[in-house]
């Protein structure tokens, strides 16, 4: 999971939460993500909406599905409800309201959306196993 929020109390709950599962990575910038999904292979992307300079949260998911043939699960998180509903709409992902819990980190991650290459080499990796 990559973890992309300039508040380190942000970064370390979500590391807390999925730590015992999954490793977890933590950036501060849009720049930073970019630079560390195009040097690893994530199957997750918390993203704050309003990172401080540029690029910004919606800006940093583009890149990430334009230029990836298997584009990792993006989820946004905000503290504005306005902003949140209006990036749902536009990019269909799912946008965690802050604070930020445990079971809504969970529950959002279990249902968020996949880009269609990622399930087509999944079920080809099922195929490969049995």
């Amino acid at each position: 999971i990559l973890v992309v929020d300039d508040d380190p109390s942000v970064q370390r709950f979500i590391a807390d939460v999925f730590g015992d599962e999954i490793h977890a990575i933590a950036t501060s910038s849009g720049c930073a993500a970019l630079e560390e999904i195009a040097r690893d292979a994530f199957d997750a992307v918390f993203i704050e909406l309003s990172l401080p300079g540029a690029p910004d949260g919606v800006d940093v998911f583009r890149r990430i599905t334009a230029h990836n043939p298997i584009a990792p699960r993006v989820l946004f998180m905000t503290e504005h409800p306005q902003l949140a509903a209006a990036v749902e709409g536009m990019t269909s992902r799912v946008c965690i309201l802050k604070p930020l819990s445990r079971e809504a980190l969970i529950s959002a991650l279990d249902t968020a959306p996949r880009e269609p290459t990622v399930r087509r080499i999944s079920t080809t990796q099922r195929r490969v196993k049995l």
